[in-house]
């Protein structure tokens, strides 16, 4: 399907590394807790539409209700938020539940994660919203890297990706789709 893997290589030759994505994405670990694609990959496939995607490309504040990736949705029904830093890097927003693929997931609420077009590896990586947090799921291994899989932010809380200039805050909560203001300086 011509996706990239999203973990590192044990340059030990020990089972590969799960930091980039910790438990999100089949491509980074294919035990994870929440193992359904991300957004970009489904949109790069052509799974979403470009009208599932809302594109942030200039400073202000701007609100978005995004709807579950694991949730079968029309093309009017927003899937990701994509805020752009350069030619080849973004930094992406979409919303994990605990449906489909995710049944197993430990966390839910909105995923954030940078891409780099022009990286052979860790391409993706999941922002820890919740550092130090000792993550949540079950770990199968050391290498499982689970402090990333409680990321996804809940109502009320709001983080600060301060090397992008972007503050993401999560305002509300229907059933599986979230209410968000991305704020980009």
């Amino acid at each position: 399907m011509c996706l990239p893997d999203l973990y590192k290589e044990n340059p030990s030759g020990g089972a590969s590394l799960h930091e980039y994505v910790g438990g999100f994405d089949i491509m980074g670990n294919i035990l994870a807790v929440s193992p359904d694609y991300f957004a970009y990959h489904k949109w790069k496939l052509g799974w979403l539409l470009d009208s599932q995607v809302d594109c942030v490309t200039k400073s202000g504040i701007t609100t978005h209700t995004v709807s579950a990736i694991e949730v079968p949705g029309n093309a009017t029904d927003t899937k990701a938020v994509v805020i752009k830093r350069s030619r080849n890097s973004a930094l992406i927003a979409e919303v994990r539940s605990r449906l489909g693929n995710n049944a197993k997931g430990c966390a839910v609420g909105v995923l954030l994660y940078t891409l780099s077009t022009n990286a052979s590896t860790g391409s993706i990586k999941v922002i820890d919203t919740t550092p130090n947090s000792g993550g949540c799921g079950e770990q199968k291994s050391k290498e499982a890297y689970p402090e990333l899989n409680d990321a996804p932010l809940t109502v009320g809380k709001s983080f600060t990706v301060a090397e992008w200039n972007v503050k993401v805050n999560v305002t509300g909560q229907s059933g599986t789709s979230y209410t968000f203001t991305v704020e980009y300086t």
